[in-house]
Parts: structure tokens; C-alpha cells; sequence
């Protein structure tokens, strides 16, 4: 009761958290006919306005699981419509939720329709009616609800309401949860996996033998299956019912799961294949009576049982094709049809997982001198696991070491030869690991590179400064770390200087050092070649090297100036205006001299803070701009000289790029100093950005889906720029990796016939510029 008007609900589903783990459905109403006796250790029920917000939290029982959910409570007297539900099977009807029980025996005819005027009949159960159309219903089709009908207490439905329904139904599949072969801490061997309009599933299981998965791991990853037959053999063959514990819609995709134990006797150490498919027989899926009868399916014989023609393939000799594919009667230009035979025979219907029962995870980090260290857990707890056997095997099977972690679950040791796999042990359980060096965890996304010690002796290089002149004397000094002392006393270290045409300049030995500091000088001559000179110090058999540059450098006697007036150029400018000031370093005003300016374009990314996640440049353009001159001329008396240079780069530039000025002013003797800067230029005054849809990851947006992409129009600026009509074009290039590897980018299919079009429509964006 709440300020004094009363607020009830005809039926509430509340998720709870079991001890195990699972979540539970509890269906709780007044009656108690289907309530469930449970504990929530902390449930915060807060009322506002026509709402119930609802928040559950077990940590007090150690469940991690917590939520919260809102609902609406209509208050009595408010006859209101709460929702409904689409149910295909067995009977196709919609399910429409009231807030109030309904009056049975009134006559809804004409209170709700379908827009096909397909005839209805009704069923009043409670707070729900459910409507049957006399015949089956596809496509999306408008469902409308008429003021009138009436509660148990005789009030009136005041709104009229209109629901878009989509009676389609989802074709017959199956597909797996999850990823993964390990697993942990499980009673038994579970498989689960979800379905969508089937009845019964067949189910095929090959055991991977113990003593063979050494065998198997030498083509395999522990979720391969390349020449199964070699190591494992079908030890079961099974067609499985899904009779659920709750009744559920199975037009709908629900999660499944097989208890394998209850199917196969399990084999500890071993690992097994399960496989899963279906037949027409299944399926759930609405035919035509015509077709059923005809179809093939009906006369396939039961798979309950191995056959000799299932065993046959597992013996050696057997033909060539795969053990479970049915050729018979398939047509690829029907596998896409539920309601024919090809679209069960098709080899894309099943799938496949291998799986191992083990507790036990196994890390292993090789170092460079070949020696290996293993941690070993419980992949449960995550807890070091202690006593564990591990034996390493090479590729041909044989033991080269057996190792026994320790109570930190590590273990040590170095191989004189590869290593292949590891097998570690504890009671009766087992786990694999491969340790070849294709098995390696790929670190390419990381900077792990650091530094490697030759022959156990780091050296660092440095001098005095960064860049020499011709006939400069150059100071190096080399720091030599020797922690495990592996150099005898007074042992020579040797430095050779070389040119950049390879000629040894200078070769000087040490045999003495000041605390592991070398100190190295040489002199130049004022002919010597310019460019990059290298520096290689010798230790025993150890080197290491230092680049060393040695150029002609005149500094600068003028200081340079160009301005803009801007940190940007935009193209909506009427004329782009520059100001160069010129001085000399020491203050006087530099008039008179003659200055050149060139400019050169490059590429930069469009990016805009309001739009992240947009990509705004033209991957089917690349500009390749040479340096031109924009202006030529001389300095006035106080050393000024406007600019107005002409950009031209529309449909040439793939968006905003960066101008790189560079200016040259020469003294009366003919010397020159020269100065560069770079500044961004928008050669469009608008810009178009599309936004794709999250990939996988791997990066790949899937066939047979359908995605949205956003679209956003953008002044250089960066604020929104509504547009009409946008052109949207999608090509399909046809690229070939052996031919175009050397081609990185879109570019370079411009103008080639190998890219198509494929779809073409317009887009409006609308006052924040965004449109899809």
C-alpha cells in the first residue's frame, strides 16, 4: 500500500543465483503453486513512480552475481498492455501480456486484428490471450489492439495499440558456446552448445586414445582434427532428445548441454572429439505436408547404433572421404532450403569441439641459451600446483627429461635438444602442451624486444656528441658490464673506426679500463667523407657496434620567419595570406635579400574530436606531391615579403594533409640559410566519415549478416555539415595476394577493372551530421 493506493502484480520472474553457480528461473505468484523456496542475500526493492526497481547481489553467499532490473507496476483501475511474445511451435500464436486479468467468455472479435483479415480465434488465460490465426503466418505483418476489451473487474482497455510482428522463423542450426578445449574443475565431461528449431540431436564422439595424443599433437593443436583417424577411433554414436526442464520456445536459440559421461565411459588422460549434426527428421521447422512426404529423410535408417560400415573407416584402407559425409541425393543449389533433404546433407550444419577433462594449466617461457622454465596451476583456483610430474618428450616421442615442480608449481631445467611437448601429471589427471616454437604465443603487438647480452657482456656506447665534423676529434667511451666474470684479467678490447665506403680508419687495442670504462679517441681529417661512419668493438668473440654521423654542418645566419596567422589552412579561405620576416641573428633587420618558398604535400589522417571511430580520408586516392616553388622574389627594407600562393588538390588529396614550406634566403655571397615548417591544409571544405560496424577478432565482418554503418558530414572546422543525397557506393575488389602483395593500398585499384560495383544508394545526415 503506498499513500494509500494499493499496487499489486499478476505474475513476477525473479533470477536467481544457485550456490553452483547456474542461474534459475523461479516463477513466483499468490497462489504458491509454482514457488520455490530460495535465498538472496541482499534484494534492495525501491518504488518511484509506476515502477518497481529490483537489485540482487549474492556476495554474502559468494556468488559473484549481481543486477538490478526495473519494472512497471500499473496501480489498480490502470488497465494497461505490458507486452507480448511470438511462439512458432507447436501451434503459431501471439501471447499478448495485460496488466490485469482478463474477463474470459467476452467476445474479442473485432477488438483485435491482424491487417491481413486473417480470421482469429482466441484463448483467455489469466492476464494473457493468446491469438491463433487460421493459417500460418510469415513476414512481418501489423497486429492492432481496439479499445474495449475488459477486465475481472469490468474496466474498459481505453488505448488503441499497434505491434509490427515478424513471423519468421529461424532455419534449423546448431552452433557452439564458447571457446576453448580445457575443461577445469568439472565433474565429468560437459558439452554444451545452443539450437534453434530441433527436437533431437545426433551425436557422434571419437576418443583421441591416451598413449596416441603424443601422436596427434605432431599434426594438431589440441582443437585440431588432421588425420584423426591415426590416433582415435568412434566410440559412440547417439541420437539425443532436447527435452527441456522448463517449457521454452524453440523458434528461439536455447543452450543446450551433454553430459558425456552419462553417454560414454570416460578414459582419464584421454581426449575426445564430439561432434554434432542434425537431420531432417529434427527439425522444427514448418513444411508443406507435400514435402514431407516426399521427403528422403524419412527413410534413413536410426543412428543409435555403430555400424561395420562406421567401423570400416577407422580401420586402415579405408576410402578416402570423409567418414560422415552423405553424398547422396545432395544438391548445392538446395543446400540454403529447410524444407529439403540438401540443406541437412550440406557439411556446414555440423559442428565439432575437441575436449579435455584437466585441472591442470601449464605455462612455459624458453630463454635464448635454451634453457626453459615451467609454472604449473590449477586452472580453477589459479593456485600453484606442487608435485607435479612433467615429462618433456622431442618430436619423435622419445623422453629427453622429467621434471617435478615445487610448491610454487615451478620447475626448471635446460635441453641440449628441442623440446616438443609436455605432458604433466597429478593423480589421474593429465594436461599437454606444446613447446615447439610454431606454438609460441605471438607477441607481435608488444615492444618485448629489449636487449640481448652477447656471449654473457653488455656494452654501452656513447659520445661526447651527437654529429662530427671533417677533422673533428671524436671521444668514445665504452662501458663494459662482465657480472659472471667471464673475461680473464687484462683482456683486449679492440676498437675499429671505418668510413662509410667500409676503409678501417683507425684500430686501437685496450687491455685496462677504469671500473669497466673504455675511452676511445680518434681525429678526422678535414677531406674525410661524410655520412654515417660505424664503430665496432671487439670483446673474445662478442661485438658490438655504434653508428657513428660525421657531416658537413653550416649553422644558420638568419633567422626565418613565415606566418600564416593561423595553426591551419583551411580552403574555405578567400586567398591564403602569408607574411615572411627576415633578421639576422644578431638583430639587424635583413632587407634586400632574395628568398625563395617551396611547398610539398603529405599525407596525414583526418581525424575530428567529435567524431571518433569516423574514418574521413579517401583510401581509393594517395598523393604523391613534389616540392614546387610558390614564391620567388626579394625582402623589402624591413626585411618582409608577402605571400599568396594557389593550392590546388581537390580529387587529388584522400583528405586533410600537411604543407611542408621551405624557405631558402640567400646572403649576398651566395650562402643560404634555410628554414622548414609544416602546417595542416584542408583542401575540402567538407568532409564525409564512415564508421563500420565492430568486427570479430579477427578483424572480418561476416557474410550472410547484415551490418549498419554510420555516416557523418563535417566541416573543416570539425562541426557537423548536414547534407542531402550522399552517394554510398560498395565495390568488391578482386584481389589476388600473389599478384598485388607489393600494393599496401586502395590507390592503386583506381582506374582498374578489378573492382566492381556492387550497391549504391544515398544517405541524408541530419543536423548533428550523422546519418547510416
Amino acid at each position: 500500500e503506498r499513500e494509500g493506493k494499493r499496487t499489486r502484480t499478476s505474475h513476477a520472474a525473479i533470477l536467481v543465483a544457485s550456490q553452483d553457480g547456474r542461474i534459475l528461473p523461479v516463477n513466483w505468484d499468490h497462489g504458491g503453486k509454482n514457488s520455490h523456496d530460495f535465498v538472496i542475500d541482499s534484494v534492495e526493492r525501491k518504488e518511484t513512480a509506476g515502477k518497481v526497481d529490483i537489485t540482487w547481489d549474492g556476495k554474502q553467499s559468494g556468488i559473484n552475481i549481481k543486477g538490478s532490473r526495473q519494472f512497471d507496476i500499473p496501480a489498480l483501475g490502470d488497465f494497461a498492455f505490458m507486452d507480448f511474445r511470438i511462439v512458432q511451435l507447436p501451434d503459431q500464436h501471439v501471447s499478448l501480456l495485460f496488466s490485469d486479468p482478463i474477463l474470459s467468455g467476452q467476445d474479442l472479435e473485432g477488438l483485435i486484428s491482424l491487417e491481413n483479415n486473417t480470421s482469429l480465434r482466441f484463448s483467455v488465460q489469466d492476464n494473457e490471450i493468446r491469438i491463433y490465426p487460421s493459417v500460418r503466418q510469415q513476414g512481418k505483418l501489423n497486429l492492432t489492439i481496439f479499445p474495449g476489451i475488459i477486465n475481472i473487474l469490468g474496466y474498459r482497455y481505453q488505448q488503441s495499440h499497434t505491434l509490427t510482428l515478424n513471423f519468421e522463423e529461424l532455419k534449423p542450426a546448431i552452433r557452439l558456446i564458447g571457446q576453448g578445449v580445457i575443461l577445469p574443475g568439472i565433474e565429468g565431461l560437459i558439452f554444451p552448445f545452443e539450437a534453434v528449431n530441433l527436437k533431437a540431436v545426433d551425436v557422434k564422439v571419437i576418443r583421441i586414445y591416451e598413449d596416441n595424443i603424443a601422436q596427434f599433437l605432431q599434426v594438431n593443436d589440441l582443437d585440431g582434427n588432421n588425420e584423426l583417424k591415426r590416433a582415435g577411433r568412434l566410440v559412440l554414436k547417439k541420437t539425443v532428445e532436447m527435452i527441456p526442464e522448463r517449457p521454452i520456445n524453440f523458434n528461439e536459440w536455447n543452450a543446450f548441454s551433454l553430459d558425456l559421461t552419462q553417454l560414454a565411459k570416460p578414459d582419464p588422460g584421454a581426449m575426445y572429439r564430439v561432434e554434432i549434426s542434425f537431420r531432417k527428421k529434427h527439425s522444427l521447422y514448418s513444411c508443406g505436408e507435400e514435402e514431407a512426404e516426399n521427403s528422403l529423410s524419412n527413410k534413413t535408417d536410426e543412428f543409435e547404433e555403430i555400424t561395420e560400415n562406421d567401423l570400416a573407416y577407422w580401420d586402415a584402407g579405408y576410402g578416402y572421404y570423409d567418414y560422415d559425409y552423405d553424398y547422396e541425393y545432395f544438391n548445392w543449389y538446395e543446400k540454403d532450403d529447410p524444407c529439403l533433404d540438401s540443406y541437412y546433407k550440406y557439411y556446414d550444419r555440423k559442428v565439432a569441439r575437441n575436449i579435455l577433462s584437466s585441472n591442470i594449466g601449464i605455462l612455459a617461457k624458453a630463454g635464448q641459451d635454451n634453457s626453459y622454465l615451467f609454472a604449473v596451476t590449477e586452472l580453477s583456483s589459479t593456485k600453484p600446483l606442487g608435485g607435479v610430474k612433467l615429462d618433456v618428450f622431442n618430436f619423435q616421442q622419445q623422453l629427453i627429461a622429467s621434471l617435478t615442480t615445487n610448491q610454487d608449481g615451478i620447475a626448471r631445467t635446460t635441453f641440449d635438444q628441442h623440446p616438443f611437448l609436455v605432458v604433466a601429471s597429478k593423480s589421474n589427471e593429465k594436461g599437454y602442451l606444446r613447446v615447439d616454437n610454431g606454438s609460441a604465443l605471438s607477441l607481435s603487438q608488444f615492444d618485448i624486444s629489449g636487449n640481448q647480452t652477447a656471449k654473457g657482456l653488455k656494452a654501452f656506447i656513447y659520445g661526447e656528441r651527437g654529429v662530427w665534423r671533417p677533422g673533428d676529434s671524436i671521444f668514445i667511451t665504452c662501458i663494459l658490464e662482465d657480472r659472471d666474470k667471464t673475461l680473464p684479467a687484462d683482456h683486449p678490447v679492440t676498437f675499429e673506426l671505418s668510413d662509410p665506403l667500409g676503409k678501417i680508419r683507425d684500430s686501437q687495442t685496450f687491455t685496462r679500463s677504469l671500473n669497466g670504462f673504455y675511452t676511445f679517441h680518434s681525429v678526422t681529417s678535414p677531406d674525410d667523407p661524410t655520412g654515417m661512419w660505424n664503430l665496432k668493438i671487439q670483446v673474445g668473440g662478442a661485438d658490438f657496434y655504434k653508428s657513428l654521423r660525421i657531416e658537413t654542418v653550416k649553422p644558420n645566419r638568419l633567422k626565418i620567419e613565415l606566418d600564416f596567422g593561423s595553426d591551419m589552412i583551411l580552403s574555405g579561405a578567400e586567398m591564403i595570406k602569408g607574411m615572411l620576416r627576415v633578421s639576422w641573428l644578431h638583430g639587424a633587420v635583413a632587407k634586400g635579400l632574395r628568398a625563395d618558398i617551396s611547398v610539398q604535400f603529405r599525407n596525414r589522417p583526418t581525424n575530428f574530436e567529435e567524431y571518433p571511430g569516423y574514418h574521413f580520408d579517401d583510401p581509393a586516392r594517395s598523393l604523391a606531391s613534389d616540392e614546387r616553388v610558390i614564391f620567388s622574389g626579394q625582402l623589402n627594407n624591413q626585411g618582409l615579403a608577402g605571400i599568396q600562393p594557389s593550392f590546388n588538390l581537390r580529387n587529388q588529396a584522400p583528405g586533410m594533409v600537411n604543407a611542408i614550406f621551405t624557405t631558402r634566403v640567400f646572403e649576398k655571397g651566395g650562402d643560404a640559410s634555410i628554414n622548414r615548417i609544416s602546417i595542416p591544409y584542408s583542401p575540402y571544405p567538407v568532409y564525409s566519415g564512415l564508421k563500420t560496424p565492430e568486427a570479430n577478432r579477427y578483424g572480418m565482418l561476416l557474410t550472410d549478416s547484415s551490418y549498419r554503418f554510420q555516416v557523418a558530414s563535417v566541416s573543416e572546422k570539425g562541426k557537423p555539415a548536414p547534407r542531402q543525397k550522399l552517394e554510398v557506393t560498395i565495390y568488391k575488389l578482386n584481389w589476388q595476394w600473389w599478384w598485388h602483395s607489393a600494393d599496401e593500398n586502395l590507390a592503386s585499384y583506381a582506374g582498374n577493372p578489378a573492382h566492381q560495383p556492387v550497391f549504391r544508394t544515398t544517405v541524408n545526415t541530419g543536423e548533428t551530421g550523422k546519418g547510416s
